[in-house]
């Protein structure tokens, strides 16, 4: 523990620097930011809001990988709505992993990652998903998001005054190699939309093998049929 400490502690006077690093270019900067917090203070609007930001609260075993060698193992958990993996070190404070390509962690084996996506207006954009399968040419991925609803204080007297709170906002996407993900709903019409081509092979399989297209796990076996194709 004292080696790990003494490494986080070099990337802490070196993570100002990290920070600016390009996510296409990996080769750059350290694995890991040195940034405690203390969850005892309670300073803004983002800590006093109602719900949670994280999408398990409590930490969990988790192992963190650094070009696909395991580096470390600990107690993780996912802040979704700072998109950060975040590495208990004591009851009041934890460590949070630096964004970058070549880390990626699991959670009680759900592996997290940062992914290339396409946004709701073309943009590539870039975030942690949960990969479903992660050993196919086309995956499934899961985003975990969380964002902030602000709250209002009543102006008048029939104005009702909210707090600020929590909203979970899940969604799929769909990656085929290495294009970036594309989103998509569970169902039938929306992944074969995504999939393009071979539309009526799809049915065919889809039918033989009663397949589910709102289940994840029959989503998957339609996407490792596709990738043979």
């Amino acid at each position: 523990m004292r080696r790990i400490k003494i490494v986080m502690l070099f990337f802490l006077s070196t993570y100002g620097l990290f920070a600016q690093v390009s996510f296409n270019n990996p080769d750059e900067g350290g694995a890991v930011s040195f940034r405690t917090t203390d969850t005892r203070t309670y300073e803004n609007e983002e800590d006093v809001a109602e719900g949670s930001q994280y999408w398990n609260d409590e930490f969990e075993n988790g192992e963190v990988y650094i070009n696909d060698k395991l580096e470390l193992r600990g107690e993780l958990r996912f802040n979704a709505y700072k998109s950060e993996i975040n590495v208990k070190e004591n009851k009041y404070e934890f460590y949070s992993l630096l964004k970058r390509p070549y880390i990626h962690v699991k959670i009680n084996n759900e592996v997290y990652k940062m992914q290339n996506y396409l946004d709701d207006e073309g943009s590539n954009r870039v975030a942690y998903f949960k990969i479903l399968n992660e050993n196919s040419a086309v995956k499934l991925l899961f985003k975990p998001e969380i964002i902030l609803k602000r709250g209002r204080t009543a102006t008048t007297n029939y104005d009702r005054t909210s707090k600020p709170r929590y909203i979970r906002l899940p969604s799929y996407y769909i990656m085929k190699g290495d294009n970036p993900a594309e989103k998509t709903y569970l169902g039938k019409r929306n992944i074969l939309k995504v999939l393009g081509g071979n539309k009526d092979v799809y049915k065919v399989f889809i039918k033989e093998n009663d397949l589910n297209m709102r289940d994840e796990e029959d989503v998957i076996r339609l996407l490792e049929y596709s990738a043979t194709l």
